[in-house]
């Protein structure tokens, strides 16, 4: 049976869905009601969420920390140790540090707001990094979901591979590197991501947005 979700069934929904998500066998942050509306508002109505959870004795593994996992048919993963005969294992398997990573940032992503915080930061980012590009008079493209965002020097709207491979990556070497002597490590290639985090301050964004405005500035 098919069924419609909008903004307010969905904001009518949440205390159940919160008290709901306690009895799951495994635990994500995409299950999180303030995740899902945060997602819901950025994409609209008619777009599908589908859901995948990577669990580690039924918590979310990582944490921002490097540790990884893998899936397949039943059969299949009763093929590697210590259900069956393949061998595998890895420095970081099962570290229990990462685990804990992975746990206190699903306690710090339930906070009240939270996904808020995260997108008032990275659109201040956006704003102030398109604030000192068009002071410059340089031509530009900025490419932002929640807090992902990628600045690409090109004079028409980036949207696909081939879109992306039309903007200046001359000049953005140049503007890495400015900034680099600015003290902000932006993502070296023009296609890769930033992401802004949590753990970046208002502070840090200004500060980031200031030496973006003396690297566009300079000759």
């Amino acid at each position: 049976m098919g069924y419609t979700v909008t903004q307010e069934s969905f904001a009518s929904l949440t205390s159940y869905w919160t008290d709901l998500r306690y009895n799951l066998r495994w635990d994500s942050i995409f299950v999180l009601p303030s995740w899902l509306e945060v997602w819901w508002q950025e994409f609209g109505t008619g777009a599908e969420l589908y859901l995948r959870a990577v669990r580690q004795e039924e918590k979310i593994i990582g944490g921002g920390l490097p540790v990884g996992a893998y899936g397949g048919r039943r059969e299949i993963m009763q093929m590697v140790a210590p259900l069956g005969p393949v061998y595998q294992a890895g420095t970081l398997s099962g570290n229990p540090l990462a685990m804990t990573a992975g746990m206190e940032t699903l306690k710090i992503l339930q906070q009240p707001g939270i996904y808020n915080q995260l997108e008032t930061k990275s659109a201040n980012l956006e704003e102030g990094i398109a604030r000192a590009t068009s002071k410059a008079g340089i031509e530009f493209y900025i490419a932002r979901i929640a807090s992902l965002l990628t600045v690409f020097f090109s004079n028409t709207a980036t949207t696909d591979y081939e879109s992306a491979n039309q903007a200046d990556t001359a000049f953005f070497g140049r503007f890495f590197q400015r900034l680099l002597s600015g003290g902000i490590y932006w993502p070296p290639s023009q296609f890769e991501a930033a992401f802004v985090s949590l753990a970046h301050s208002n502070e840090d964004i200004q500060l980031t947005i200031k030496a973006a405005d003396k690297a566009l500035g300079s000759p």
